[in-house]
This record gives structure tokens, sequence and C-alpha cells, in this order.
């Protein structure tokens, strides 16, 4: 052995929420916790998207994120949930393989998934995908019954 230690990785923290600066730092505090578990984990920049709904070109940190990515500047990144990172299994699927394919994995801090690590990921982010668009459904049927009658 040469005695020699690995780089640290530049793992980045994502953070995506409505409005809400509370739950952004939470998000933060919860995500820069888990990289201060990892002596060779070295947070290299927190992304923020406030307030910018869920589509990709409405985010310019997520853009930005990915662009660092591609640069080679970002090893790994945690997300609080795969629900920050997108709503819909396509698009969250077309970002994971990008980010595959340039190296970088990602960790699901909520879901305790991470891509290097958990060998069944993609076919946890199917399932997990499923059920979110199943509860959004109900949420918005939930919604709208209430809504409607109060409009009559």
């Amino acid at each position: 052995m040469s005695g020699q230690k690995n780089a640290p990785l530049n793992v980045a923290i994502y953070c995506r929420v409505g409005f809400s600066e509370y739950a952004l730092e939470i998000q933060k505090q919860r995500a820069a916790a888990v990289i201060r578990e990892h002596d060779d984990w070295n947070l290299a920049t927190t992304y923020t998207d406030l307030g910018t709904g869920p589509q990709f070109n409405r985010r310019p940190s997520f853009k930005m994120m990915m662009a660092d990515c591609r640069k080679g500047l970002i090893d790994k990144i945690l997300v609080r949930s795969i629900s920050t990172l997108a709503r819909d299994t396509w698009s969250c699927m077309k970002v994971l393989r990008e980010l595959s394919a340039l190296g970088v994995t990602i960790r699901f801090v909520d879901e305790n998934v991470d891509t290097e690590t958990d060998s069944q990921w993609m076919e946890f982010l199917n399932f997990y995908s499923a059920l979110s668009a199943i509860w959004r459904e109900e949420i918005g049927a939930a919604e709208t019954s209430d809504i409607v009658p109060a409009l009559q």
C-alpha cells in the first residue's frame, strides 16, 4: 500500500423550495450534516432554486450545477428528496443518466438512496415516482372536490 489517500469527493448540495426560507435552511442543514459524516467529502458548493417550479429550464441554479458537473467540478450531489430534483420519472431518469455518464453520483437524503452504492436505485426510483404521481392525483382530486362546491 502506498499510504496515499484518495482525493476528497467534491460534494454539492442542491436545494429547491417554493418560497419558504425556513424549508430551504432545513434542506441545507440536513445535507451539511450528511457531509460532516464523511471525512472524505468536501462541500464544494450549494445550489439553490427558490420559487422556480418543477421545470428544469426555469431553474438557474440547477442549470449551473449541471454545467459544473459537465466541467468535472462535482463528484456527488446531495438532494433532500427525489421530488426536490424532479416531479416526474422521465425527467428524473434523464438527469440521473446524464450524471451517471459524467461519473457524478447522487444521494437522496430522505429516501436514503445513493446511486453510487445502491444497485437497484433505478427500480426504486420508478416505484417511488409512480407512488408520487398517484399521491399528487389524490391530493389534486381532494382539493378540487373541496373547491368546486365552494364556487357553486
